[in-house]
């Protein structure tokens, strides 16, 4: 839904001043993480746990140009349960997820101070990091390989200019109110994110200005 919602509205292109694809992909993702519904993979101490250590020089994969791009397997921990999602997501629905994702970046996240990160998966990397890319006005998001960090910092934010930092947030604050109206008339299942879907994907005026 988040996929479609910003090609719709013209925000899904890089080129054109917003954020791609691969970037919503890591809001996604982020926001997850910052609630605990999903782990994060490139935590060493949940490595540790799961006594799984990355061999870059065994594993060509694990080391790619110089850069660290190895995680956690996703079959390892599953078979492990060591870690566990909590017992509160067991009834979530995905339209109040979708909805929990719109208001994170339109009213929570502290977009001037802090930059997203599913490296870290918590709202600690501070934007000043990546020294030479990142602005106060606009949404700083470290690639997940290409860390501020490392010999290629990639802010996948850069993209932004000062027009489509406005219009991204302007949709975001938009659908979180249309959603949470939606919400508030419909019962609460997941087909109520088709009706989400149906307000864009039906020719209806953009909400994005």
């Amino acid at each position: 839904a988040v996929k479609s919602f910003a090609k719709k509205n013209n925000i899904a292109s890089a080129a054109g001043g917003t954020l791609s694809s691969y970037t919503w992909l890591n809001l996604v993702i982020f926001y997850l993480q910052c609630i605990g519904f999903l782990p994060n993979l490139q935590c060493r101490e949940l490595m540790k746990q799961h006594d799984w250590h990355p061999d870059p020089g065994e594993n060509p994969w694990h080391c790619i140009n110089g850069l660290e791009t190895y995680y956690l397997p996703t079959e390892t921990m599953a078979k492990s349960g060591i870690w566990k999602q909590p017992d509160r997501f067991a009834n979530t629905k995905l339209p109040n997820l979708l909805y929990g994702f719109l208001n994170f970046y339109a009213r929570v996240f502290p977009q001037q101070t802090t930059a997203v990160s599913i490296r870290f998966g918590k709202c600690t990397l501070q934007k000043t990091s990546f020294q030479k890319t990142s602005k106060i006005w606009r949404l700083c998001i470290e690639d997940p390989f290409e860390t501020f960090d490392s010999h290629c910092p990639h802010d996948l934010g850069c993209h932004l200019d000062e027009g489509g930092q406005r219009k991204v947030m302007n949709c975001l604050a938009q659908a979180r109110d249309r959603l949470g109206d939606l919400l508030q008339q419909a019962g609460l299942d997941d087909g109520l994110i088709q009706s989400f879907v149906d307000l864009f994907e039906t020719g209806q005026k953009k909400w994005c200005q």
